[in-house]
């Protein structure tokens, strides 16, 4: 499978694609010709770009996608180790909104000062 048949396929863009395969998360199998410099890679790739993109959907980092993703693909991951990480990522999510909420009230704090401060 060419490039660009995973591109009409996915939707992800070709130098996504380079990235990824730098990354090791994806791998050409090959030259298909001598005669020009096109990479063929296994019609896996189409599910393995899936899997990438719903685990970056699902806030998962490419270090923690590359950590995962030939066990998870193979359906070599326990549910149970995949739920550890699900859990992990919420609570890192969880935490990250509430330092979020943190800085929105101290915000407001200080655009009230502000504003306080403007009338006198």
């Amino acid at each position: 499978m060419l490039i660009g048949e995973i591109v009409q396929q996915t939707g992800v863009s070709r130098d996504t694609i380079r990235y990824y395969e730098k990354m090791g998360l994806l791998q050409a199998e090959g030259r298909p010709s001598p005669f020009n410099n096109y990479k063929a890679y296994p019609a896996t790739t189409v599910t393995r770009l899936v899997l990438i993109q719903r685990a970056k959907d699902l806030g998962f980092t490419l270090a923690e996608i590359a950590d995962v993703l030939d066990l998870w693909a193979n359906e070599q991951l326990p549910a149970a180790e995949k739920k550890v990480r699900i859990a992990g990522k919420l609570s890192a999510i969880d935490e990250k909104i509430a330092q979020l909420q943190s800085m929105r009230a101290n915000l407001l704090r200080s655009m009230d000062e502000v504003l306080t401060n403007c009338r006198d």
